[in-house]
């Protein structure tokens, strides 16, 4: 049965002052100006969250397939992460003998900030370092995608338990880790 209820949508921002990975004199970078890193008088973060149910069942409205989006954007200049995207599924009582519990998956894309990749470049530059395994290499980071697919379950009215499994390509955004597959063991403990 198709869902009426209303989109739930969250935004969210915050300006700071805060260092960067940029040099005080545009001339040099971060890494080597006499001066340090730039401080800047504003940073700014912005975030949206989109949740949806978008079909239930008969007989109990709190059942059914549910959806939501996100995005976060902020500034590169002081920022590690740039931007990241998450989308999600969760269905609530697939299973007319277990109501209460959720079946979800999810994927999320993350951007890291180039300004952080230039200068992590650059300080491997002056090093010397050009390989991934060089104790004085420092990883440049591009993107990562993690993938999660977990199933939740009460087994009585104040515990719920939640296995899951995530894929990470690309860990910390950097090409050179390996792919990895994570196990995960989620509790909530009601009170």
């Amino acid at each position: 049965m198709a869902c009426r209820e209303p989109i739930t949508l969250a935004l969210s921002g915050l300006t700071r002052r805060r260092a960067t990975s940029t040099a005080v004199n545009p001339a040099a970078p971060g890494a080597t100006d006499p001066q340090g890193y730039a401080e800047h008088d504003s940073t700014w973060f912005m975030y949206a969250g989109l949740n949806q149910q978008i079909t239930r069942h008969a007989d109990d409205p709190l059942r059914g397939m549910s959806v939501s989006l996100s995005g976060s954007l902020s500034d590169q200049r002081s920022n590690y992460i740039h931007s990241a995207v998450a989308a999600s599924m969760r269905y609530r009582g697939l299973f007319d003998a277990r109501p209460e519990d959720w079946i979800g998956f999810g994927l999320t894309w993350i951007d890291m900030s180039s300004h952080y990749a230039r200068n992590q470049r650059y300080m491997n530059q002056i090093s010397g370092a050009t390989d991934y395994n060089d104790p004085a290499y420092q990883p440049v980071a591009g993107h990562s995608l993690n993938g999660e697919l977990y199933y939740r379950f009460r087994p009585v009215s104040w515990l719920e338990l939640q296995p899951g499994l995530q894929y990470w390509h690309r860990p910390g955004g950097v090409a050179q880790t390996q792919d990895a597959w994570v196990v995960e063991w989620k509790t909530v403990v009601t009170f």
